[in-house]
C-alpha cells in the first residue's frame, strides 16, 4: 500500500507540502509552453543541430557553476526566497529569447535559464522532504514510505503541469510563434505571487523556519565549509558514489532525448502538428513509472531486475536504428519506459540515503556531477552531429549510455561481493 498522508502530521507540515506542489505544477507548466516545439522554434531561429547542441551547453555550464552555491544559499538565506529569485530570472530568460536570435544572445539565454534552474533546486522541495522525515523519525514512524509517496506525487504534480503547458504550447505555436517564451515569463511572474500570497496567508506556520533562516545567515561562510566537508564525508559512502554516478549517467539519455527528440521524428516525417501528442506520451510514461510502488522500486535493486530493465532498453536502442520508421518510434517509446524507470528509482533512493543535514547540498554536488555529463555528451553530439544524422546519433548515444549504467553496476557489483 502507498504511504497517505497521516491525519496526525503537523499543520505547517501538511501546509507548505501543498504550497510546494501547487508550485511545482505551475512552475512546471510555466516552462513547459514551447517544450513541444522548442527545436522547430530554434530552427526558425536560424540555428543548426550542432548550434543547439552548444546553446544546451550554456545552459549545463551555468547549473554546474551555480549548483552548489545555490545549496548552500538556500540553507542560510531561506529556500523561499532562492526559489523565488529562480523564478524572476525564469522571467528574464522568457523575455531574452523572445527578443533574440543570434546564437550568442541565446546562449546568454540559457545560461540564465541554467542559473534560474540551479537556484530552484534544493529549495522549497527539499524543505518539505526534510520537515516529512524529520517528524517521523521524532515520532518513530518509518519515513520510507511516505517519502516514496512524496516523491510520486511531486512528479506526477510536475508531470500534469508538463502535460498541460506542452498541450497548449503546441496548439498555440502556429499563431504565437516564439511569442511562447513571453508566455513562460508571465507565468513565472505567477508562481512567484503565488509562491509569496501562499506563505503569507500561512505566515504564522512557518516563525521557526524564519528564525533558524536568521540565525543561519549569521554565519553563512561557516555554513560553507560545514557543509561542503559533510558533502564529502558523505561521498565516502559507496552507495550515495553510485547513486550519484548513475543519476549523472542519466544524463547521457537525458540530453539526448529532450533536446533532440523532435529533430529525430522531423528526420522520421512526423509533422511538428503532432508533437504535442507526443510529448505529451513521453509525460504520461514518466508518469506510468511513478505508480510504481516502494516495494517495487526496492526490488529494482536486485541485480537480475536490473539486468531485464537494461536488456530491454539496449534492444529497444539497437531497434530504434535498424529498424523501419513505424517499428522505431514504438522502440524509441520503449526505451524511455526503461529509461524512466532507472531514474525514478535513482532519485527516490538518493533522497532516502542522504542525510537531513546535507540533503541540500548533496542534491546541489549530483547536480553539478550529471552537469559535467551532460556538457561532455552535448559537446560530443555537436560535433558527431556534423558527421552522422539525427537518426544514428541518438539511439548510438542510448547505447551508450545504457552500456554505461551495466558497466557501473556490474563493477560496483563486483566490489561490494569482494568486500563482503
Amino acid at each position: 500500500m502507498d504511504a497517505k498522508w497521516p491525519v496526525s502530521f503537523p499543520k505547517p507540515i501538511v501546509t507548505g507540502t501543498r504550497i510546494y506542489y501547487g508550485a511545482s505544477f505551475l512552475a512546471a507548466l510555466a516552462v513547459s509552453f514551447p517544450h513541444a516545439v522548442l527545436t522547430p522554434i530554434l530552427l526558425a531561429k536560424g540555428l543548426n543541430l550542432s548550434q543547439i547542441a552548444l546553446v544546451q551547453v550554456f545552459y549545463s555550464l551555468a547549473v554546474f557553476l551555480f549548483e552548489i552555491p545555490s545549496g548552500i544559499a538556500a540553507d542560510s538565506l531561506g529556500r523561499k526566497r532562492i526559489y523565488v529569485i529562480s523564478k524572476l530570472l525564469l522571467a528574464v530568460f522568457g523575455v531574452l529569447v523572445f527578443c533574440v536570435s543570434s546564437p550568442a544572445l541565446l546562449c546568454l539565454a540559457w545560461f540564465i535559464y541554467g542559473v534560474s534552474n540551479a537556484f530552484e533546486s534544493g529549495t522549497i522541495g527539499n524543505e518539505a522532504i526534510l520537515a516529512v522525515r524529520k517528524f517521523c523519525r521524532g515520532s518513530g514512524m518509518e519515513p520510507g514510505k511516505t517519502l516514496h509517496y512524496l516523491v510520486r506525487l511531486d512528479a506526477r504534480c510536475e508531470t500534469i503541469g508538463l502535460i498541460v503547458g506542452g498541450l497548449v504550447g503546441s496548439a498555440v505555436y502556429p499563431f504565437v510563434g516564439d511569442a511562447l517564451y513571453l508566455w513562460v515569463a508571465v507565468a513565472a511572474l505567477f508562481v512567484v505571487l503565488f509562491v509569496q500570497a501562499a506563505f503569507r496567508l500561512h505566515a504564522e506556520d512557518f516563525e521557526q523556519e524564519k528564525t533558524e533562516t536568521l540565525a543561519a545567515r549569521t554565519n553563512m561562510a561557516g555554513m560553507f565549509r560545514a557543509t561542503i566537508s559533510e558533502a564529502i564525508a558523505c561521498l565516502k559512502d559507496a552507495s550515495i558514489r553510485r547513486i550519484i554516478l548513475v543519476i549523472a549517467v542519466t544524463q547521457i539519455f537525458f540530453q539526448v532525448h529532450f533536446q533532440f527528440w523532435q529533430a529525430y521524428f522531423l528526420a522520421e516525417g512526423v509533422s511538428s502538428r503532432y508533437f504535442g501528442i507526443v510529448y505529451v506520451a513521453f509525460q504520461l510514461i514518466s508518469v506510468l513509472v511513478t505508480f510504481l510502488g516502494a516495494s517495487a522500486v526496492g526490488r529494482l535493486r536486485s541485480s537480475r531486475t536490473l539486468k531485464v530493465v537494461f536488456g530491454v532498453v539496449a534492444a529497444a536502442s539497437l531497434m530504434v536504428m535498424f529498424t523501419g520508421a513505424e517499428a522505431s518510434l514504438a522502440a524509441y517509446l520503449l526505451f524511455v519506459f526503461g529509461f524512466w524507470i532507472v531514474v525514478f528509482y535513482s532519485d527516490a533512493h538518493f533522497r532516502s540515503m542522504a542525510s537531513e543535514e546535507s540533503l541540500s547540498t548533496l542534491t546541489s554536488v549530483s547536480s553539478a556531477v550529471s552537469r559535467i555529463c551532460s556538457m561532455l555528451t552535448l559537446g560530443v553530439i555537436g560535433v558527431v552531429l556534423r558527421f552522422l544524422p539525427v537518426t544514428r546519433v541518438i539511439p548510438l548515444f542510448f547505447l551508450v549510455a545504457c552500456l554505461m549504467l551495466v558497466g557501473l553496476y556490474a563493477f560496483t557489483g563486483k566490489r561490494n561481493r569482494a568486500a563482503r
